[in-house]
């Protein structure tokens, strides 16, 4: 199946002129209604559907994956790769590395593979080594080694990269692979990081701040014993710190009220005094933490792949997970599938990716013909933009029909000049469904968008009073028909 889907990609790849550069491995798991063939011993070639789904915590669901190898400009997938379920993307990644790196490499010639955390296993690591393949991953903060590096962030020392981001380079060899680091620090990130800091902050302060009172509210019997319990709660609190905590003594004359002149107390107890302080620079630490990310890559040489080219290579799975949206939309109607037989879901499976390809492919289309001819297309609120998605497109074309009149052939209604500009960027394939007839953009169509027009051409001129002359035709036959039948009753 993959192989199959492979003949297929390659010939669109090549036609739409798409530039070897970052391919992103991304999986995606799909609910299953079929019957489950978890009893049954698997077969090498064929998709085997446990019962249960562990995403979805429903053991009363099967489950498939779907893993997608996307291309980094269009969008397209070039590789896909049915996988059974209950399934871990770090166990799969790797598989699908050492198995199918030749399909994707001659469907797509890819240069640099990026993924997710998963990737960045071990065993991932050391195949990918073996392949000598490309590659860059996010490391998982869950590790010590980066740990380490994300508590000696500090942005104010770091180098710009681009706009908003600052990044030093550090040399690792985790997993037994050499590799290079990126200390990503985001500006737009640390906005979105104070939030759940100052939460967690608050939450910790609040803590700190009733156990502070509670102890000055205890009668020490000593002031040793008060500044052993002041010692105790100065380690357990993290967010703030003593600021002032005088240990005062208190007389006890043990009877009630005043005490008369020269009295001698009872008993001499000692409490504690002062106020809390927040930690601010340990908070502002916290947050620059918070808002930095691992960058991976085994490519040493920072000549040969530059910091920069690093973080726009991973900025790409976005493209692979608007693909995985798209096959999980309601409007596609398949995030659910019934079938019965494990080979008919692996096909319908890659029919599912072939209509990604095509949904992806006519996108890339589109806003390339709008960019190259610096034309624009209005969005749902009136805007005017370069880069529409294809359902808006297509829900841009909702309302123009076809009209069949005998004798007069077919008439396109509702087809405005916006929507005669695009189809005349996009070519004669295009415009020939809606009756058009492609010619130089120059001399016949107007470019939408911008303050100069260029006059219509003869054949335009004929074609709009065809095409008056056939309404206007459409129309009088209509009002004798109806005043036939009019006659008639």
């Amino acid at each position: 199946m993959t192989a199959l889907y492979s003949l297929i990609a390659a010939p669109a790849a090549k036609r739409l002129g798409l530039a070897p550069g970052f391919a992103h491995l991304d999986s995606t798991s799909f609910h299953v209604d079929g019957r489950s063939n978890s009893d049954e011993e698997p077969e090498e070639s064929v998709l085997h559907i446990p019962r249960g789904s562990s995403r979805d915590q429903r053991p009363d669901l099967n489950q498939v994956l779907l893993a997608l190898v996307v291309e980094h400009h269009a969008g397209i997938p070039v590789l896909m790769k049915p996988l059974s379920g209950h399934r871990s993307d770090a166990q799969d990644f790797g598989h699908i590395i050492t198995d199918h790196r030749a399909q994707w490499q001659i469907t797509y010639g890819t240069t640099c593979l990026v993924a997710d955390r998963a990737l960045s296993r071990a065993e991932n690591l050391q195949k990918l080594a073996e392949t000598r393949t490309k590659w860059i991953t996010r490391v998982p903060a869950t590790v010590n080694e980066a740990q380490a590096v994300l508590a000696q962030a500090a942005p104010q020392t770091m180098a710009p990269l681009t706009e908003g981001y600052r990044s030093p380079m550090v040399r690792s060899s985790y997993g037994g692979v050499e590799q290079r680091w990126g200390l990503i620090h985001s500006e737009p990130r640390q906005r979105q990081a104070q939030r759940p800091v100052d939460r967690q902050w608050l939450k910790q302060s609040a803590h700190a701040v009733q156990a502070f009172k509670t102890l000055c509210r205890t009668a020490f019997a000593c002031a040793a014993d008060a500044q052993q319990a002041l010692a105790h709660l100065a380690h357990d609190v993290q967010t703030t710190f003593l600021h002032d905590s005088p240990i005062c003594p208190t007389p006890h004359y043990g009877t009630r009220g005043r005490p008369s002149p020269g009295a001698q107390p009872a008993q001499i107890v000692s409490h504690i005094a002062g106020a809390l302080a927040s930690r601010l620079t340990d908070r502002q630490a916290l947050v620059d933490q918070q808002s930095g990310f691992i960058l991976a890559t085994h490519e040493l040489d920072e000549g040969q792949f530059s910091a920069p080219a690093v973080l726009a290579g991973s900025k790409g799975p976005a493209q692979a997970e608007r693909g995985v949206r798209f096959l999980k939309a309601p409007q596609f109607v398949a995030s659910s599938l019934d079938l019965t037989k494990p080979e008919r879901l692996m096909a319908l499976l890659m029919v599912m990716t072939v209509c990604l390809l095509v949904y992806a492919a006519l996108e890339y289309r589109i806003r390339t013909a709008l960019k190259e001819h610096e034309a624009t297309l209005p969005d749902q609120k009136g805007q005017r933009i370069q880069n529409p998605t294809a359902r808006w497109v297509f829900h841009y074309f909702v309302g123009i029909h076809v009209l069949s009149i005998p004798g007069q052939g077919l008439m396109i209604l509702n087809l405005t000049a916006e929507h005669q500009h695009l189809l005349q960027l996009l070519g004669n394939r295009y415009a020939w469904f809606y009756r058009l007839k492609c010619i130089e953009m120059r001399l016949s169509v107007r470019n939408v968008g911008s303050s100069t027009t260029s006059p219509p051409s003869a054949w335009c001129r004929r074609a709009c009073r065809k095409r008056l002359y056939s309404a206007w035709r459409c129309v009088l036959g209509m009002v004798r028909h109806v005043a036939r039948v009019s006659e008639r009753y």
